[in-house]
């Protein structure tokens, strides 16, 4: 009698636990909806892959986040003192996350299912908060960020004519140090300051020229009359916009620059010159003015072309942080260039 019962009791214990683990999950996944009553074990499995997969793309954001940082740091594209600004490189970031999650209907694990992801909504923050940075340090000390959004998904099964629909909610810290870059970057073109020796200059009125320029166009202004933010015994350094095309034409250290040339024959050799001087006071600048260590800066000029009355100088700039490897155990890189054109 005993072994005869035990069996419609043991089912029975399966159908409620299988009841129970559907409400426990329905609660903690908070606000599942069934448009249907599923039953047995396609409702059970349902729920289940519905979890695991939420649970999946939780835990897979990180990654995205870390992989699209990378990739749009690496891009290349041209900046210039006016943009990209970092609020839409912040706003790069994000559609890039959305687009690296999971979007549309896919196959379940048995043939009657389908999986539907809605779209993403992402958000960037809290890069320059604790634990990722200090409000102290700026930006340039960001070494994470977080990741915040919500997203549909949904699962059906033929089978049984029912729906299981699951929030996602992303809440996560990914360990990037996107911003730093972008930052150091921006502020490269936007209010980084020029060095520039006093005796390729002359003074009046407490402000300073460049005395090589050899013409009359409007860029020519930008050698001229400048006011001087600091200044010891050799140098005069001016904290300005669009410090990298002043280098270029108007000189940098004690390399006089492009528009001192009667032609633009030898810009390639001029502008190089300018580019290695650069980085080399850029590397040291924000490692014993700024306080962080363990950026490189590599700026190359070799796509530098001159004539007798023209040239085109490009910086190619490559800012390597040795103290963000996040997933791929490289390094982080942000590249960018930027262009400057004169004829006379």
């Amino acid at each position: 009698m005993r072994k005869g019962f035990a069996i419609p009791v043991v089912g029975t214990m399966i159908l409620i636990v299988s009841y129970i683990i559907i409400v426990l999950i329905v609660n903690i996944t908070g606000g599942m909806t069934m448009s249907a009553l599923l039953h047995g074990d396609v409702a059970v499995s349902s729920v289940h892959e519905v979890e695991w997969l939420r649970k999946i793309s939780l835990a897979s954001v990180e990654f995205v986040g870390e992989d699209a940082a990378k990739k749009l740091l690496a891009a290349n594209d041209y900046w210039s003192e006016t943009g990209p600004t970092f609020d839409q490189m912040r706003a790069r970031l994000d559609e890039a996350i959305e687009s690296g999650l999971p979007t549309g209907t896919y196959k379940g694990s048995y043939r009657e299912r389908g999986l539907d992801f809605g779209l993403p909504l992402i958000t960037t923050k809290d890069y320059d908060k604790a634990p990722c940075g200090s409000s102290s340090g700026g930006l340039i000390t960001s070494k994470c960020f977080r990741i915040t959004g919500n997203q549909t998904f949904s699962l059906t099964d033929s089978r049984v004519s029912g729906t299981i629909g699951a929030p996602i909610k992303y809440d996560t810290i990914a360990n990037s140090s996107y911003f730093e870059l972008v930052s150091v970057g921006r502020k490269v073109l936007e209010n980084e300051r020029w060095k520039i020796a006093k005796s390729l200059t002359t003074t009046a009125n407490g402000k300073f020229n460049i005395t090589a320029v050899k013409c009359t166009d409007v860029k020519c202004e930008l050698c001229k009359e400048i006011t001087p933010t600091e200044q010891d015994s050799n140098y005069y350094y001016v904290d300005i916009s669009g410090m990298p095309e002043r280098a270029i034409l108007c000189g940098f250290g004690e390399k006089p620059g492009l528009l001192s040339l009667d032609d633009y024959s030898n810009a390639k050799t001029i502008a190089t010159d300018i580019a290695s001087a650069m980085a080399t006071y850029l590397q040291d600048l924000y490692r014993n003015v700024y306080g962080i260590p363990g950026l490189r800066f590599k700026i190359d000029a070799s796509q530098t072309v001159g004539t007798q009355n023209r040239f085109s100088a490009e910086f190619a700039f490559m800012i390597t942080d040795d103290n963000s490897k996040a997933y791929s155990k490289d390094p982080l890189v942000l590249k960018f260039r930027t262009l400057t054109t004169f004829s006379k």
